[in-house]
């Protein structure tokens, strides 16, 4: 069960490791400036944002299953569109936030299937398998600019059809979806929010990190290196990602959640604060490395504490919040990190990272003196 899902992951993180890539570079030839890059960067999490909260009510009316493949079918549409409005930046934005609205469907709906199938015996690697497959996704993404470009119709074909593929593995469990039942009051979101503020602060950072990374760093990096650098730092940022999920799992289960939180960001902090100067030499390889561990890994890790502190009770809402609070990071992330680019050429791209990380881990050291996990 957790296999299929996971299987389902690796393939839309094969799409998600080039799409925003090769969005924002097409925009760049266009003439488009970084801060309207990043703004489209930041589409599609203002339409997860916005149907985050109507999720619910969709998923009861076509069950867990028919939300994913609605919105993956949603998904490719949006998808070839992009090369048919071809030199317009109106539609582009405006196929991003088509493309965020189908997506959450099959993104929030299969981690919220994962949280009710796991207790929390098996949470954490449950999560790391999910969490290994989709970096696996992620590494092999970049590849695919390597081979076919960036430019007209093929590597938007290409995403479709990985989008399609995602959901075959999830049809053929189809007899263990979960029930989904309607949320509580209106107030049950900033219960949750005031129940367990970390982890959705790690959602909010790790939407920020993520997110600039795929999106802005093709942009940042082929100032200073080549495309072909570009997109293998992008490889071992994923390949980082997927490889030290297994090893965090294991870390969390005896050092704690919140310590392994800790540990991700001083590597996200380290990382960022010496990118700029490993650039053009050996040592962007273990640094990118340890970036896509840390950063990818925060997000799995705010999603063990997540069902630490909700259990079994509560998992679906706090998801549902969970991936709200990635989203509004995700939104905010890119147009910051696009302005501090414009700012700061060299050290915008990595202050942009740095900082929201230092918030987190200045939360985990509040978290620790109130005597939580």
């Amino acid at each position: 069960m957790i296999w299929a899902l996971a299987v389902s992951a690796c393939l839309s993180g094969v799409m998600l490791g080039f799409v925003p890539a090769i969005v924002s570079l097409n925009l760049h030839d266009m003439g488009v400036s970084s801060t309207l890059v990043g703004m489209n960067s930041a589409m599609p999490y203002v339409a997860l944002l916005l149907v985050g909260p109507f999720l619910p009510h969709v998923v009861r009316r076509v069950g867990v299953l028919g939300s994913i493949l609605w919105g993956g079918v949603g998904t490719s549409i949006s998808l070839v569109l992009f090369p048919l409005m071809s030199g317009s930046v109106v539609a582009w934005f405006v196929l991003r936030f088509v493309f965020g609205v189908f997506y959450a469907f099959p993104w929030m709906v299969a981690e919220i299937w994962i949280s009710r199938i796991s207790s929390n015996a098996v949470r954490g690697r449950a999560v790391a398998l999910y969490m290994s497959l989709w970096g696996i996704g992620l590494a092999c993404g970049p590849q695919v600019i390597t081979l076919v470009g960036y430019k007209g119709w093929t590597p938007f074909l290409m995403a479709a059809g990985l989008v399609f593929a995602a959901l075959v593995p999830p049809c053929l469990v189809r007899h263990l979806q979960p029930e989904f039942k309607e949320e509580r009051g209106r107030g049950f979101m900033l219960t949750l929010l005031h129940m367990a503020p970390l982890p959705f602060l790690v959602a909010l950072v790790a939407g920020i990190g993520e997110v600039v990374v795929l999106a802005l760093f093709p942009l940042y990096a082929t100032r200073f290196v080549t495309t072909l650098t570009m997109s293998s730092a992008l490889t071992v940022f994923g390949v980082g990602g997927f490889l030290l999920q297994p090893l965090g799992g294991w870390m969390s289960d005896r050092m704690g959640r919140v310590r392994l939180l800790a540990v991700y960001v001083l590597m996200a902090i380290g990382g960022a604060a010496v990118l700029p100067f490993v650039l053009e030499g050996g040592l962007l390889w273990p640094v990118i490395f340890l970036w896509g561990g840390a950063i990818i890994g925060l997000y799995g890790a705010g999603l063990m504490l997540l069902g630490d502190v909700f259990g079994q009770g509560d998992t679906a809402g706090g998801n549902a919040v969970y991936g709200m609070a990635f989203t509004i990071g995700s939104i905010g992330g890119p147009i910051l990190a696009g302005w501090f680019m414009n700012v700061s050429p060299l050290f915008g791209f990595p202050f942009a990272i740095g900082l929201p990380f230092s918030l987190v881990l200045l939360a985990c050291v509040l978290w620790r003196r109130h005597g939580m996990a």
